[in-house]
């Protein structure tokens, strides 16, 4: 009986390893692979002479300088942040944190239109005439990936060594030259990872700089989706993704070294959290009025954009997005925010279908663990748009293109490694010792499954599933290569309501981004 179910359960550990093995060679590395060797190879590699135009090398001269200076004030943000948020002790810390987190599971497209409201003429800071500008971008992205930093920084510096800091001081050594001689060294893995994180988010950022209005020559993103989708030059458009690939994958390598310096220097001590006294009360109350000024200037300039008609407080976008008559657009909003559930709801549960068995087995096997655990996280160094140009040459073009059924695929690639993380994360919390405590009394593998793996499991996969959902939702540049002209989710709408002239366009736009925003914000909220 023993051998017998042993081999049932070596046959469904290689079974959850296959299935999902398969999906993501398929979905994942198949497409890129073919947009790779169509880049080389398609027009005998025509494509690469885009380099040798003045305006590629501008584009790509803007998206270097947008991913840099958004890293660096993104960590010039983050730095002060991390230390009150972890270091420090105070009413309302808890709450503050997790506030700053809000930013970054937001859709890009309503992060994009909200700046958009804030600067444009007639929005809260349109007087500093920085709509639609490289300086805007910037400050989105900012505003996107400021909490990157904060959750990477803040836990390390929590743990370092307070003695050491009272030891410099004893010898004379003032705040500053403590920070920098004994702080700043500790903290550096941590900040070199969070930067090449923020690099990654910024230098692959899309809907951001498209719903802004691709500032001056925009960036190697959207030019990406102009050789496609304006001038169908597809070998030039793979060559442009190669080289986003290329930055992109360096990016992750130097993320993931930089990473495991962190996770080791995490495991060497407690937190020490300490009250704040009198000479940093100051920088308390600073930081936080920043971080409640950075959240809720664009958010309060989205929405009051959308509830104003014509200098009048009114309801009357909201009503146009589901009455057909008032609606000057081809396509009901309405029936957008259906498609977009639609998808999330499929792609969801597309991804948690393929995550679970993979984390179950991850939890148990070491080697497994190393090998999916970089092999999964892939999709994060490669963009939404490179990866949905890849889908749009390797299937729409031949097969399933005009069935919707590549949008919620694609949504949950982009999904899975955070199904995976939430996953394996909550299983980590069953001891070993449960499991071995329940064979020795005769449970069975899948006894132990349901009775000691099953609460947790049940629990990550609400967690895994609710943030897969909200991503899918606001998904965007892959979405936006797959979907059609009659059925396209709710961020695609947004941009094209926004390329559209007039005003109930733009104001229809601003009140299916409030939606957008509200719908996500009640599923962050499940997971949490």
């Amino acid at each position: 009986m023993r051998i017998k179910t042993s081999g049932t359960w070596a046959i469904a550990g290689v079974f959850s390893v296959a299935v999902p093995l398969v999906f993501f060679l398929f979905f994942f590395v198949y497409p890129v692979f073919s947009l790779l060797s169509f880049s080389f190879l398609g027009d005998e590699g025509h494509g690469w002479s885009i380099f040798e135009r003045a305006r590629t090398l501008k584009v790509i001269r803007q998206s270097f300088f947008i991913a840099i200076a958004g890293t660096a004030f993104s960590l010039l943000f983050a730095m002060p942040s991390a230390y009150i948020l972890y270091c420090l002790r105070f009413p309302g810390r808890n709450f503050i944190r997790a506030l700053s987190s809000v930013p970054f599971v937001l859709p890009s497209v309503v992060v994009g239109i909200a700046f958009r409201a804030l600067l444009d003429e007639g929005g809260v800071l349109g007087f500093l005439g920085l709509g639609q500008s490289t300086t805007a971008v910037v400050m989105a992205i900012v505003f996107f990936n400021f909490s990157v930093g904060i959750r990477t920084i803040g836990p390390l510096w929590a743990r370092v060594n307070i003695r050491q800091k009272e030891a410099a001081y004893a010898v004379g050594a003032g705040p500053l030259r403590t920070f920098i001689l004994i702080t700043m060294p500790l903290l550096m893995p941590a900040i070199l990872s969070a930067a090449s994180l923020i690099f990654i988010f910024s230098f692959s950022a899309f809907g951001v700089v498209q719903t802004l209005g691709r500032p001056a020559y925009g960036t190697v993103e959207t030019e990406i989706w102009i050789q496609v989708m304006t001038f169908s030059d597809f070998s030039a458009a793979g060559a442009l993704a190669c080289f986003q690939l290329i930055v992109s994958a360096l990016a992750v390598v130097l993320s993931s070294y930089f990473s495991r310096k962190t996770t080791v220097n995490l495991s060497l001590r407690i937190d020490q959290v300490q009250k704040v006294t009198k000479r940093n009360i100051f920088l308390v109350i600073s930081v936080v009025i920043a971080i409640f000024l950075l959240i809720f200037l664009p958010i309060f300039a989205l929405v009051m954009r959308s509830f104003d008609y014509k200098g009048h407080v009114s309801i009357y976008y909201y009503e146009a997005l589901f009455d057909s008559a008032r609606n000057v657009s081809s396509i009901i909003p309405s029936n957008a925010l259906v498609n977009s559930l639609s998808t999330a709801l499929y792609a969801s549960i597309i991804a948690l279908v393929v995550a679970v068995p993979i984390s179950l087995v991850m939890v148990r096997v070491s080697a497994v663990m190393r090998i999916f655990d970089s092999l999964l996280m892939l999709p994060l160094g490669v963009s939404s748009v490179v990866l949905g140009f890849g889908f749009y040459m390797t299937f729409a073009l031949d097969m399933w293109g005009e069935s919707g059924v590549l949008i919620p695929i694609v949504q949950a690639v982009t999904a899975l490694p955070l199904c995976v993380r939430s996953l394996v994360t909550g299983m980590r919390n069953v001891h070993k010792r449960l499991r071995e405590a329940a064979f020795a009394v005769g449970a069975g593998p899948w006894r132990v499954l349901m009775k000691v793996d099953g609460p947790y499991l049940m629990r990550s996969a609400i967690t895994a599933f609710s943030f897969a959902f909200a991503v899918s939702l606001g998904e965007f540049g892959a979405t936006n290569f797959l979907s059609n002209a009659y059925s396209p989710t709710l961020p695609v709408l947004i941009s094209r309501l926004l390329s559209r002239p007039g005003v109930d366009n733009y104001g229809m736009a601003m009140a299916s981004a409030c939606i957008l925003v509200l719908v996500t914000s009640c599923a962050m909220l499940v997971g949490e």
